[in-house]
C-alpha cells in the first residue's frame, strides 16, 4: 500500500480535518494519488448538512467499493457528519471495500489515531516526511454548536460546543507562521461563543487580540459569527488588530422575521440590519458576505420578497445561497408547509440573478484603484491571489512567487473575481 486520497465534502473545518488526515498519511510514508482510482486507501471526510453533499458520498463509496471489487484496492475510510448517523448504511453499500468508520462527534485527535493504527496494521512503512507549508490555512478554535438552528444538523452530528485551550491555539499559530504560512483563518461553527465553555471571559476578542500579536501573522480572518452574538463592544476592540482583514461573513439566512423566527436565529432583520451598518461604520471598506436559505417550510412569496428587498438594500459582496434541504431529526423536517422543490428552484434562480449582479457591479467598483494580493497560485501563465477583501484576483502573467505580496492595478472584474496587472 503505497498511495492515499482525501475527498473532502462540507465546511471548512472539514477541509482542516483532511490537512490533518493528510499530515497523518504522509508522515507514514504514503504518497498522495493523482487521482482517487491510482489511491490504494480513500479517505473520505464527511457532511451532511445538505442531502446532496450525502449522496454524493454514498455514490463515491460504491465506486470505491465496485473497484475493490474488480482489483483488490483501494479501500475507504470514512469520517464526519454523516458516519455519525448512517454507519450502518456506509458498511452496507461499502462492504468489505470500508476499512474504518469514525464519527464525526470523536476527537480529532482520536480520529487521527485511529487512521495511524489501521495504516500500521495493513502495511509497513516509510520514514516520516515534513508537510509543506501553505499561504494561508485554517485553525478550529471551537468545535460543535450550542445555537441548535432547527434546520441545522450541526449540533447532532458534531455535538456540543468545545473551545480548544488558547494556549493550543496560539502554539498552531506559531508553528504555521515558522513554516511559513501568512494568513490564518480561525474556525468555529459559532466563533463569538469561543471560551464559553471553558470559562474565558470575552473568550472572543482575547482570541483574535492574542493570534493577532503572533510574529509571523500577516493577515487575520475569522468563520463563522452569528448575528446574535456580535455586537458594538467587539466591533470596537476590532478596530485595534494590525492585521484583521476587512471582511465579514455575516449569514442573515433570511430577510422575513416571521422566517428567523422559525429558524430560531434569534435576531431580528432590524438587528440584523444596524450590525452591518455598525460594522461598515467602523470599517468603510470591508467587504460583507452572507448566507441565504430559500425555500424554508412555510417560506411564502411575501416571505422570500422580503429576503430580496434585505439582499438589494445591503447589497453583500457575495451570497451564499442554498434551497432548504430537510435534515433527519431536526424540528424544521417536522414542520408544516413544506415548500415543492420546483418553488425552491425558482427563488433559488431569481436571487442567484440579483446576488450575481450585485456581485458584478461590486467588483467593478474596484477598476482603476489599487489592491495588495497575497499570492497563492499560479497556473497557466496567471497569477491569483486574495485581497484583504477576501477577493479572488487574477493577474496576467507569472508575475510574483507564491506566498509574496504584490500590487495590482485592477482592470477588469466579473461576478467571480477582479482582474489586473502589476503596478
Amino acid at each position: 500500500m503505497t498511495k492515499f486520497s482525501i475527498i473532502t465534502y462540507g465546511c471548512q473545518i472539514n477541509e482542516y480535518e483532511s490537512g490533518k488526515f493528510k499530515e497523518v498519511f504522509l508522515e507514514l510514508g504514503l504518497e498522495e494519488a493523482n487521482e482517487v482510482k491510482e489511491a490504494d486507501i480513500v479517505l473520505f471526510n464527511s457532511c451532511s448538512v445538505r442531502e446532496k453533499s450525502e449522496e454524493k458520498l454514498m455514490s463515491r463509496i460504491g465506486y470505491i467499493r465496485s473497484l475493490y471489487e474488480e482489483r483488490g484496492y483501494p479501500q475507504s475510510i470514512v469520517t464526519g457528519c454523516v458516519a455519525t448517523n448512517e454507519e450502518k448504511r456506509i458498511r452496507k453499500v461499502g462492504k468489505e471495500s470500508v476499512l474504518l468508520v469514525m464519527k464525526g462527534t470523536e476527537s480529532l485527535a482520536e480520529r487521527m489515531e485511529k487512521v495511524k493504527e489501521t495504516i500500521l496494521n495493513l502495511a509497513n512503512t516509510e520514514a516520516l516526511r515534513m508537510k509543506k507549508s501553505n499561504v494561508f490555512e485554517f485553525v478550529p478554535v471551537i468545535f460543535g454548536c450550542d445555537t441548535f438552528c432547527t434546520y441545522c444538523i450541526v449540533p447532532i452530528v458534531k455535538g456540543r460546543e468545545r473551545s480548544r485551550p488558547l494556549g493550543e491555539i496560539i502554539q498552531e499559530v506559531e508553528d504555521l507562521t515558522d513554516r511559513g504560512t501568512k494568513e490564518i483563518i480561525l474556525l468555529g461553527q459559532n466563533i463569538n461563543h469561543y471560551g464559553n465553555d471553558i470559562g474565558i471571559s470575552g473568550g472572543f476578542v482575547k482570541l483574535i487580540e492574542c493570534v493577532d500579536k503572533v510574529p509571523g501573522v500577516m493577515r487575520l480572518r475569522f468563520l463563522t459569527s452569528h448575528p446574535a452574538d456580535f455586537n458594538k463592544e467587539v466591533i470596537e476592540k476590532m478596530r485595534g488588530l494590525t492585521h484583521l482583514c476587512p471582511h465579514f461573513h455575516i449569514p442573515l439566512q433570511s430577510g422575513s422575521n416571521r422566517i428567523l423566527q422559525l429558524m430560531k436565529r434569534n435576531y431580528t432583520v432590524g438587528e440584523y440590519l444596524s450590525l452591518i451598518y455598525e460594522i461598515l461604520e467602523t470599517f468603510p471598506d470591508a467587504s460583507i458576505t452572507t448566507d441565504l436559505i430559500v425555500g424554508f417550510p412555510s417560506e411564502s412569496e411575501e416571505d422570500f420578497h422580503e429576503t430580496l428587498s434585505v439582499v438589494e438594500a445591503l447589497r453583500f459582496d457575495r451570497s451564499f445561497i442554498a434551497a432548504y434541504s430537510k435534515r433527519p431529526n431536526t424540528p424544521a423536517s417536522r414542520m408544516e408547509g413544506q415548500v415543492d422543490e420546483e418553488t425552491k428552484r425558482r427563488r433559488l434562480n431569481e436571487l442567484l440573478d440579483i446576488q450575481n449582479n450585485i456581485s458584478l457591479e461590486k467588483n467593478l467598483s474596484y477598476v482603476g484603484k489599487k489592491t495588495e494580493v497575497l499570492v497563492e497560485a499560479i497556473d497557466r501563465g496567471k497569477t491569483y491571489g486574495r485581497n484583504p477583501q477576501d477577493k479572488l484576483v487574477e493577474i496576467e502573467g507569472k508575475v510574483a512567487e507564491i506566498g509574496s505580496f504584490v500590487e495590482v492595478y485592477v482592470t477588469d472584474g466579473t461576478f467571480t473575481k477582479l482582474k489586473g496587472r502589476i503596478g
